[in-house]
Formats: structure tokens, C-alpha cells, sequence
């Protein structure tokens, strides 16, 4: 039994769009490893065409207690929701 989390700030991961306007919005994503081993990322998916992932690094290793960016995702909205 492994003893731990991977953490972010919720708050980085609500987008807003706004109803009849097209915009985008791009946020950096924190990820703490709060485990006591290290922790290796090795893909990032975000399975909705409005999201994007960018400057994600696959195979990133996360020591115990290291917060770093480890992404940035987008929200492109076309203003319909």
C-alpha cells in the first residue's frame, strides 16, 4: 500500500465561456507529489476537442514534495455554452 496523492489547484481547472463569443483561455496546470516515491508521468489526455494540451513533457519524473507546471491546457469556445 502505497501512501500519498498527486495534487493541483482546482481553481486552475475551471474555464468560463461566455455565450455568443468566441474566446480562449489558457491556464498552466501545478501538480504536487505528495507521495514519498518518486512519481513518473508519462502522457497527458484530455478526450474533448475544445481542450488542448500543450507544453507537457512525456516521462516527467516528479520527485517526493515537487510541484512543477507540468502542462498547459487551452479551452478554445465556440460561445455556444
Amino acid at each position: 500500500l502505497l501512501y500519498g496523492s498527486l495534487d493541483f489547484m482546482n481553481d486552475k481547472t475551471k474555464f468560463q465561456s461566455t455565450p455568443g463569443r468566441v474566446t480562449s483561455t489558457m491556464r498552466s496546470i501545478m501538480i504536487s507529489n505528495n507521495f514519498s516515491v518518486p512519481i513518473m508521468i508519462h502522457t497527458a489526455r484530455i478526450d474533448d476537442p475544445s481542450f488542448q494540451i500543450s507544453h507537457f513533457t512525456p516521462n516527467s519524473l516528479l520527485q517526493p514534495g515537487d510541484a512543477v507546471s507540468l502542462m498547459h491546457v487551452e479551452l478554445t469556445s465556440n460561445g455556444t455554452s
